[in-house]
């Protein structure tokens, strides 16, 4: 899934049917975890911080969540952050910070991992 993609259309949890349709009811539970012997985000270099990318966007690819896309927010403008804040993917500290940092995200909008916010990864699932 590319960013276009991901912005031109209704995330999944959204598209209800049915008598009450126009009511949206979520949760989220969220999990933040930090890589073992890797220095903190707030200490890490840019360069150990690309590191924790590469390594979680790395062992995704090959794990169940292989379908998730990976958007590299370091790279993407003010307005395509914000989309993400919006959405509820991304926390408005991870789109403000700088060096490599991203989030990965599944393709119904339910679940996503943001790497290199507070902690290393930060999961989260709207349910």
């Amino acid at each position: 899934m590319t960013f276009d993609d991901f912005a031109s259309r209704v995330a999944g949890w959204l598209t209800g049917s049915g008598h009450r349709s126009s009511l949206v009811l979520s949760s989220r539970v969220r999990l933040a975890r930090n890589l073992a012997e890797v220095q903190f985000t707030n200490r890490a270099s840019d360069f150990d911080k690309q590191q924790i990318v590469d390594c979680v966007v790395d062992a995704a690819a090959v794990s169940p969540c292989s379908d998730m896309a990976f958007f590299d927010t370091a790279s993407q403008d003010e307005l395509q952050r914000q989309l993400l804040v919006e959405r509820h993917l991304i926390s408005p500290a991870l789109a403000r910070e700088g060096g490599p940092r991203g989030v990965l995200v599944d393709e119904t909008e339910t679940a996503s991992v943001m790497v290199n916010e507070e902690d290393h990864l930060r999961l989260q699932v709207i349910l």
